[in-house]
């Protein structure tokens, strides 16, 4: 007969190793998503997130789920030098939700969506709420929180529940991570 604390020992062993290594793999793979969404769009400085179980869903199962991903991006240059606040967020947003409480930086929203008309008018609505960035770009900010959105077991494991999660170009093009423990409710 097999020694039950051996089977559980080894599977314990098992199991610090899978989560060593999708969160040494996991982080390495965000790195390269990060960093090309970095060099593609010079301006953005951070790219943040939140990522939580709920405590109360309203009777229905509780999921952890990344929130409130959002993206800080640089002044526009103009001939007087930088602008001041490097964006505007949506209209409809919670301001507080976007901002850091640490720092006075305004955080923008990602992009969901591509609806043109989504708050009227004849202009494209990401024009008004992220000038001087191509929609290009913001595609691919789009395809940056789809990214999110299916990696969140992933994310999870790699920088644990409750947490707020930025992402930050550093000079020499790579990225740094950052996981600030997060009281969500």
């Amino acid at each position: 007969m097999t020694d039950q604390n051996a089977l559980i020992k080894e599977f314990n062993d098992a199991k610090v190793a899978y989560t060593k290594l999708v969160s040494e793999k996991g982080k390495a793979l965000l790195a390269a998503v990060f960093g090309q969404m970095f060099a593609v769009e010079p301006r953005i400085r951070r790219i943040q997130w939140r990522q939580y179980t709920p405590y109360f869903n309203d009777g229905e199962a509780c999921e952890f789920s990344v929130h409130d991903r959002s993206f800080d991006l640089a002044p526009l240059p103009t001939d007087d030098g930088p602008t001041g606040n490097p964006i505007a967020l949506p209209v409809g947003d919670d301001e507080d939700d976007y901002e850091d409480e640490d720092d006075d930086q305004e955080w923008a929203e990602l992009p969901y969506s591509f609806d043109r008309t989504r708050y009227g008018g004849e202009e494209p609505y990401w024009v008004k709420y992220w000038p001087g960035v191509s929609e290009s770009t913001l595609r691919q900010l789009k395809q940056l929180n789809d990214t999110l959105e299916s990696f969140e077991d992933v994310l999870k494991i790699t920088f644990d529940d409750h947490v707020k999660v930025t992402a930050t170009k550093n000079a020499d093009g790579t990225v740094t991570f950052v996981a600030e423990s997060y009281d969500h409710e």
